[in-house]
């Protein structure tokens, strides 16, 4: 089979019949050689595949020249491996098709002991970039005198691995299903080459070199899901004036609201984090979170909707009605607070079932014996991929109607589910399912024919470059509340603006540093 190439702006890369052969960095002509491009897949924890094992792959082009290699593996399984070339670097994905049977994809190894020579020599010396909140690993980064290359996939649980002479090994354990009519697709992985700086990156960072920084930032450039907007999302969070006081089913109460709603227009403010009590429809009692707020999800809905005794397109209270009108008439939006792990629709399916994604949680205030695996509060599963489909039609269904405009997502634990039988019990699994989730809310016209604003509070921070990328409109700028009263950081300073700024100006620059955003 004969070699193709494809030309970037800042590298030529070279594919045979396995895979990517070779990068030429235009800069300097330097020639990275990719010796043994494989991939290798266990499945059920148990049979292991390794492309270069099997037979030859029949390849084909896009029309723009991209190639893509079909392998049939052992029994009823196809492995697609799609390259593209950009710029700077060319990416690999990975879909697994199975055509009979279901398996759990255990580990997916995505450069297995490929070998990097640039123009005949191996690295000097590899670094890897991990997580800083305690994930897995970034990225791979190969260190020649003047020269680096990058290998990095499109998560924070990664496995990055060098071994002498130049090889490495990327991998990870997603713990996901592959079906028929069911493929699993692969975190895409990049591999890219660029001049090295010399210079290290300053403290708090991880001593990478600034070339390798930069390289990174191109990678998540790349991944950002949001159409990217011409203007600033401006957003007043309710609960800074203690809505979650104010009971909107009294006549005193949407007055009080309709106060906040009349200054955010009369300063310019598009949107609301709009939580109220409303007496009406919710209550306390009924709350199944243990921090005591299921009572203003999904603007008071949120109670009735995990118990299956209202969907969106039923009838709403006339007292929210009432709200959601004067929202449309001062030209404001209402954000919907939403706790996606709560048990939707448990015992609520004939014979007092639950639908696929409900299982025993691990997170509960209530009850410390109960934060073991299997033994907690009923709650959704994010790996589920029939929560992953449930519950953004449902939000979507639910800005249809309300005129929400966007969501904002707290309480985002990742529930682990119940010991056997489950394949979905990795926290990438249920990392993976909220990415998901996102994801299918970054549709231009998602939320009442207008882009949501997607506000990805609970753990946001702490899940690596990838989820800011793909997850949402924002992540809370303060890494905190916004509230005052509840902040978790203090400074010599009695003007909480300025104590704002300051916090904003170090969570931005952590960001910047620690997640390679930029």
């Amino acid at each position: 089979m004969a070699s193709s190439a494809i030309a970037g702006a800042l590298l030529n890369a070279t594919f045979d019949e396995r895979g990517l052969a070779s990068l030429v960095l235009l800069a300097t002509a330097s020639v990275l050689n990719v010796e043994g491009d494989a991939f290798a897949l266990s499945l059920n924890g148990t049979s292991t595949i390794l492309s270069s094992s099997l037979p030859v792959p029949t390849r084909t082009f896009d029309a723009h020249g991209q190639p893509t290699y079909r392998y049939s593996a052992a029994g009823d399984l196809t492995v697609h491996v799609a390259y593209s070339v950009t710029d700077a670097f060319v990416s690999k994905q990975l879909t697994v098709s199975s055509a009979r049977h279901a398996h759990n994809v255990t580990n997916v190894t995505l450069f297995a002991g490929a070998r990097l020579l640039l123009d005949g020599a191996a690295p000097a010396e590899s670094v890897v970039a991990r997580s800083p909140a305690g994930l897995r690993d970034f990225a791979l980064f190969a260190r020649w005198s003047t020269t680096g290359a990058l290998i990095t996939a499109r998560n924070p649980f990664l496995t990055a691995t060098p071994h002498g002479g130049g090889g490495v090994t990327l991998s990870y354990e997603p713990m996901m299903p592959v079906a028929p009519a069911a493929p699993f697709s692969a975190d895409r992985a990049h591999i890219g080459l660029h001049l090295l700086t010399q210079r290290k990156m300053a403290p708090p960072a991880q001593p990478l070199d600034e070339a390798e920084h930069a390289a990174m930032q191109r990678c998540v450039r790349a991944a950002i899901a949001a159409p990217q907007r011409a203007s600033s999302v401006k957003i007043n969070v309710g609960w800074c004036e203690n809505d979650f006081q104010i009971d909107i089913s009294t006549a005193a109460g949407r007055a009080e609201y309709k106060r906040i709603i009349d200054r955010a227009a009369s300063l310019g403010i598009e949107s609301i984090l709009f939580a109220p009590r409303n007496s009406d429809v919710s209550s306390i009692g009924n709350g199944t979170d243990a921090w005591g707020w299921e009572q203003v999800l999904w603007f008071g809905m949120g109670e009735r909707l995990r118990m299956g005794l209202w969907a969106p397109g039923d009838p709403l209270p006339a007292s929210l009605t009432e709200m959601l009108d004067y929202f449309r008439l001062r030209g404001v939006r209402p954000v919907a607070y939403v706790y996606p792990i709560l048990a939707f629709l448990a015992g609520t399916l004939p014979g007092g079932a639950s639908p696929p994604w409900v299982v025993h949680g691990t997170y509960s205030s209530s009850d410390l014996a109960t934060k073991r695996l299997g033994l907690g509060p009923m709650r959704s599963d994010l790996a589920s991929p029939a929560l992953q489909q449930w519950l953004p039609k449902t939000m979507r269904r639910f800005a249809d109607q309300t005129g929400a405009g966007g969501f904002s997502f707290d309480y985002t634990y990742f529930e682990q589910g119940s010991p056997g039988g489950r394949p979905w019990r990795s926290q990438y699994a249920q990392w993976s399912g909220w990415r998901a989730i996102l994801a299918a809310l970054q549709q231009p016209k998602a939320c009442a024919g207008r882009q949501c604003v997607v506000d990805n509070r609970q753990a946001n921070h702490a899940w690596g470059p990838w989820m800011w990328a793909e997850g949402g409109t924002y992540a809370e700028p303060l890494q905190s509340d916004e509230q005052p009263g509840s902040w978790m950081f203090y400074e010599a300073d009695l003007k909480t603006d300025r104590l704002s700024a300051n916090r904003q100006r170090e969570t931005a620059e952590l960001a910047w540093s620690d997640d390679h955003l930029g």
